[in-house]
């Protein structure tokens, strides 16, 4: 159960407000859709990943990873982040 959490909710903080954010209103839809598709595709293939790290750096390498992975995601999410608010639809 908590693991839907951790899937659900931040794939719906990026493909639902951010891609939102900075797409037209006539394409929110169709690029909601993409940003999912490569999302679930990202989980996919990040299985592959995350187990050669942690075979090769052991545990303490995938939590690094993990770190900068939060570090990352955090600066592509100031870069659409809007200081005045929501825009008008």
């Amino acid at each position: 159960m908590q693991s839907v959490f951790f899937v659900d909710g931040p794939q719906n903080l990026v493909s639902g407000v951010q891609v939102s954010r900075i797409t037209v209103p006539e394409a929110v839809a169709t690029a909601n859709g993409f940003a999912g598709m490569f999302g679930y595709v990202g989980v996919v293939v990040s299985g592959v990943g995350f187990a050669a790290v942690t075979e090769t750096f052991s545990w303490q390498g995938m939590y690094g990873l993990c770190i900068l992975s939060c570090v990352i995601a955090g600066v592509f999410v100031l870069f659409v982040w809007e200081k005045g608010g929501c825009r008008q639809i």
